[in-house]
Formats: structure tokens, C-alpha cells, sequence
């Protein structure tokens, strides 16, 4: 390990010490890392601070601008009426539903923007049935995970790896070639979620997050012209970020859904600025460049390399079973994208020489890239999951160990039963 990773690790250890400590705002420490990468020449200005106005921070403000709006005209309270008449108020039946719907809406759109889209709605199904929002939100995230590999178009990681094998001369993905897997880590999961993580582990605080804090006022019975306008417009950010043209990403669909509100009078600036919660925001923007930062020291590569060699000579089996193991624990320690991006050509050199299929080791990459949500770095969605749902760091952890226990036990099903080498 070169001395430039060893610095980035104890960096990185620093910041998950300071994410620790409940007197400092998680964002200060988020912060406070990536300008150690910086001072320490890890990386550089220009690579860090690139997060902060980067895609997903742009995203995410637009995003928290229209959720702003849905609760500020009473859409938000009216869509959590409506949606106990069809769940009842059982937290069993609600979490249940809300597991179905984030992995429907997540094979079609990414989970970044599923999340800040839905979030709203997910938020006042909780108020309307009297559970805290902490029993719904982490279930939430969880199905999105699951939901990004049913379509093709569900998850970036889907993407990349299609890219690679077709680069790399090798037959692409199928537009629901990944869905058995997703099948079968929903039905291992959902019982683990609703009848293990929601009686020991998921938190059950009296919480509120500040965007549900915008409309504070008694809302009308029957939707009014202002809570129509705020569901018309995200309804037409849904489909605009399905069909995903090249000319509005999804990015921009957010912005141009947050103008749409503010153009129409659903919120004002004040309420508008309410709605953006800066603390999650800056923690995504901090512990992002962190990623990038530890990504590019090149510790995974010197890490996978020589044991991939060295299980090479034993069996197939121990070799893809090696793989996910290690896509679902390092990008505990960045973006998981990003771990598709560096590990899956690594795995695709062992094709023809192990006689194993080029989508099967693609494919393992992914499922393990998707097992991982233990961390702040893991995914797009864990810090501002972590942020928006009062979750604290340890809370987190023994939830996401806990996800990626259950996912384990699903990848190994897939691997013997869908895998053959």
C-alpha cells in the first residue's frame, strides 16, 4: 500500500470518527474529510469541490423544492390520506407497500431521483398512519436498491457494465436479463425487513424531517387548484426523467420542476429555501469527494489483483463467490457505481482464461455492488438517507450489515442456481 493510500484510510477513518460524534453536524465532518484529501494532495481542489455543484447535489435541491411544494399546498397530506385508506394503518401492511412501489419506480428511474421524487409521499403515508418516519424511509431506500435491477435502465452500475462487456467484445445485457436476481433478493428481503429489521433494528423516534416542517397550516378536504399544479408537476418530472431525452437530464427535469413551482405560486423563495435541507446537501457533497479522493489512491486494484490470481487456480465457484464478496464490501467505502466502474473490467480478464461467462462476472459485480448500505459513501442514497431520516451513524451500520447479510444469502441462491461455469 503506497503512502498516499495509507493517508486517505486514516483520513477516512478521521471522518467516520467525527460522523460519530453527535455534537458536530454530520456535514462539518462530511467537510472537514474532503478537505484533508485536498491538504494532504490526495486529490485535488478542483475534483472535490466538483461534488458540490456536481448532478446529484443539483438533483437533489430541485427535488427537495418540489417535495417542498407537494407539502406546502397539502398535496403531500392528501396523497398520505388517500394512500391508508388502500395500506390501513398497519406498519406491517404500509412498509410492505412501500417496499413494492420503491422497487417498481426504481427499475425505471435511477434511484437518486426516485428517492427525492417519492420521498415526499413515503413521508406523509408515515404522518397520516401515526408511525415515525423512520420505520419507512430506511425500507424505502432498501427497495430502491433492489428496484435498480429489474430494467436495464434501473441503476447507473447497469450502464457501466453494460458498456464494458460490449467493449470488451462480450454480448450486453438483456433489458430484463438482471430481473431474477432482483425477484429473488425482494423475496428474501421483504420478510427479513418487515418481520426481523422493523421489530430489533429500524428506530422508532418521534422524527420529522424539515421538509415536512414547509406546511404547517389545515389543508383544504378536496384538492385545490395550487395542490393540483404541485402533482401535475411531479407527475411531468416522473416522465420526463422515464423517458430520459439526452437534451434534459435528469438533473435539469428536477430545476425546471422546481421553477414550475415556484412560477406558479405553489411556494414562495422563503418556503422554497425551507424545503432545501443544506445539512444533506453539503453531507452527500462531502463524503462524495471523499469517495472520488479514495477511489483514485488505487488501493482496490492493488488489493483485487493478486488475490484474483491466486483464487484463479482453484475452482469457478470460489472465484465469483470472491467477487461479490468483495464488490459488496468496498464500496462501503465509495460510491458503488464507482466500484462497477473500477472492478468489472478486472473480473471480465478472467473469462476465458477461468472458462467462466463474461456475464456472470459482470453480473456478480453488480449484485454485489448492490448488497452494499452501510455506510455514508456506499451508495448515492445512504447519506441523504441517513440525514433526512435521523438515523444515526451506528444505526445505519447495524441496518446495512443487516441488508447486506440477507443479500448475501440471496447472492449465493443466485449464484448456484443461475450461474453456470
Amino acid at each position: 500500500m503506497t503512502t498516499q493510500a495509507m493517508i486517505a484510510v486514516a483520513i477516512l477513518i478521521f471522518t467516520v470518527i467525527l460522523l460519530f460524534n453527535p455534537k458536530l453536524p454530520r456535514a462539518v465532518g462530511a467537510v472537514t474529510g474532503a478537505v484533508l484529501m485536498i491538504l494532504f494532495q490526495i486529490t485535488d481542489a478542483g475534483t472535490v469541490f466538483k461534488q458540490f455543484a456536481g448532478d446529484t447535489i443539483v438533483l437533489m435541491f430541485g427535488m427537495m423544492v418540489v417535495g417542498g411544494a407537494l407539502f406546502e399546498t397539502g398535496m403531500a397530506a392528501h396523497f398520505g390520506k388517500v394512500l391508508t385508506k388502500i395500506t390501513g394503518r398497519s406498519e406491517t401492511g404500509i412498509v410492505l407497500a412501500i417496499l413494492v412501489f420503491g422497487a417498481v419506480v426504481s427499475a425505471f428511474v435511477t434511484a437518486n431521483s426516485a428517492f427525492f421524487m417519492f420521498l415526499p409521499v413515503v413521508v406523509s403515508l408515515a404522518l397520516a398512519a401515526g408511525l415515525s418516519v423512520q420505520r419507512v424511509i430506511w425500507p424505502f431506500s432498501v427497495a430502491l436498491h433492489i428496484g435498480q435491477m429489474i430494467t436495464l435502465v434501473g441503476g447507473n452500475g447497469n450502464l457501466i457494465s453494460q458498456n464494458f462487456l460490449l467493449e470488451m467484445g462480450y454480448e450486453g445485457w438483456g433489458f430484463f436479463e438482471l430481473t431474477p436476481y432482483a425477484v429473488l433478493l425482494f423475496l428474501v428481503g421483504t420478510p427479513a425487513i418487515l418481520f426481523i429489521a422493523l421489530k430489533f433494528l429500524v428506530p422508532d423516534r418521534d422524527f420529522k424531517p424539515s421538509m415536512a416542517d414547509v406546511g404547517e397550516s389545515d389543508f383544504p378536504e378536496k384538492i385545490n387548484g395550487k395542490m393540483a399544479t404541485s402533482g401535475i408537476i411531479l407527475l411531468a418530472v416522473m416522465i420526463v426523467m422515464i423517458i430520459n431525452p439526452k437534451w434534459c437530464p435528469q438533473h435539469l427535469t428536477a430545476v425546471i420542476g422546481a421553477l414550475a413551482c415556484m412560477f406558479t405560486g405553489c411556494l414562495n423563495q422563503k418556503q422554497a429555501l425551507k424545503a432545501v435541507d443544506f445539512n444533506c446537501l453539503f453531507m452527500v457533497a462531502g463524503m462524495t469527494g471523499i469517495a472520488k479522493a479514495f477511489q483514485s489512491t488505487g488501493i482496490l486494484e492493488s488489493l483485487f489483483t493478486p488475490m484474483l490470481v491466486s483464487l484463479g487456480k482453484t475452482s469457478p465457484y470460489l472465484v465469483i463467490i470472491a467477487i461479490y464478496l468483495f464488490a459488496a464490501i468496498m464500496p462501503q467505502s465509495m460510491n458503488n457505481s464507482a466500484l462497477v466502474t473500477i472492478l468489472t473490467p478486472i473480473a471480465l480478464t478472467l473469462a476465458t482464461p477461468m472458462g467462466i461467462p463474461a456475464k456472470a462476472l459482470a453480473g456478480i459485480v453488480l449484485v454485489g455492488s448492490y448488497s452494499c448500505n452501510a455506510t455514508p459513501m456506499a451508495t448515492g442514497t445512504s447519506a441523504a438517507t441517513i440525514e433526512i431520516g435521523g438515523y444515526s451513524i451506528m444505526e445505519w451500520f447495524k441496518m446495512g450489515l443487516f441488508q447486506l447479510a440477507y443479500s448475501i444469502v440471496a447472492a449465493l441462491i443466485y449464484i448456484f442456481i443461475f450461474i453456470k461455469v
